[in-house]
């Protein structure tokens, strides 16, 4: 049996929040279009190592060693015992999520996002097709976390709108009712021409980066998936966060590492999608392998 340990007994001041409506959006939007500028951390590693020689994040218990360096820092906390939830999105649905793989320690529904064209499964492959700047999550609350997990996804853009706006992909991390949360962000900017990641910390729905913006691939086209690892470890708080292109190696050290300054209370993980700017048309993300696992013993 997994053992869990509230995160609100770290900062006894905190109030649990019950997730099931969306936020303000005029409020949320300010959160939403954090730009690259200004930094209370500083990144591991900007680029990924090809040194490890452990398996894909995609399976699980997978990761192992790396080079002559040592152990392999990133190597999944995944395995059949600590995965709490895993969706591979291996079913067909046109109108919705569906049901998440069963089985789970902690097995869950999606509460879907309204404001969405489209929700859709492929049999391979969980979609969000937006016409707005509205952020679109598909999201799941699991009433209690652990103060240290692992979220991990399989994230790739499928289709930009007119105007060549970026399109942002994301997982959000503790979210819920209030205005505050942590925020794997991947930034497709169409007229750069290249893909950021933003660690960002949300508090009252005001975001600030947590690193400087990263730029992960400056040669990015549709179709292409990226593997997003992030962990969230206790005493004292840090998000960890790994990206990684299909075609390259697992890393073996963590893209970048943020120190938050607040400890969300929301109990909620999420994928999201948004665009920056009028996007004049649709954009779609698809995820998969979405994965959160709890701290081996």
């Amino acid at each position: 049996m997994i053992a869990y340990s509230m995160r609100s007994a770290l900062i006894p001041s905190l109030t649990i929040l019950v997730a099931g409506c969306l936020l303000d959006l005029d409020r949320f939007q300010q959160a939403e279009n954090v730009g690259g500028g200004g930094a209370t951390s500083s990144t591991t590693s900007s680029t990924a190592s090809t040194g490890g020689s452990g398996g894909a994040a995609t399976t699980v218990g997978s990761g192992g060693t790396g080079g002559a360096g040592g152990t392999n820092e990133v190597a999944t906390w995944c395995t059949t015992d600590t995965t709490a939830f895993h969706d591979s999105f291996d079913r067909q649905v046109s109108g919705s999520w569906g049901l998440p793989n069963p089985g789970s320690t902690l097995p869950k529904t999606y509460d879907l996002g309204t404001a969405v064209q489209r929700f859709s499964v492929n049999g391979e492959q969980g979609e969000i097709t937006i016409t707005g700047m509205a952020p679109i999550r598909a999201r799941l609350d699991f009433t209690e976390l652990p103060a240290s997990f692992e979220a991990n996804a399989t994230i790739g853009f499928t289709n930009y709108g007119g105007n060549g706006e970026s399109v942002a992909a994301s997982i959000y991390l503790l979210s819920g009712m209030g205005l505050n949360r942590y925020e794997v962000r991947l930034v497709n900017n169409q007229k750069a021409d290249i893909v950021e990641l933003r660690l960002v910390e949300v508090d009252e729905g005001v975001g600030a980066l947590l690193v400087p913006a990263i730029d992960l691939d400056t040669s990015p086209s549709l179709g292409l998936n990226y593997h997003v690892r992030a962990r969230i470890t206790s005493g004292p708080v840090a998000l960890k966060v790994a990206v990684w292109r299909d075609d390259e190696a697992e890393p073996t050290e963590w893209t970048a590492v943020g120190s938050p300054s607040i400890l969300p209370s929301g109990e909620e993980i999420a994928l999201a999608i948004f665009a920056e700017g009028d996007p004049g048309g649709s954009h779609a993300a698809q995820f998969d392998d979405f994965r959160v696992c709890t701290e081996p013993d």
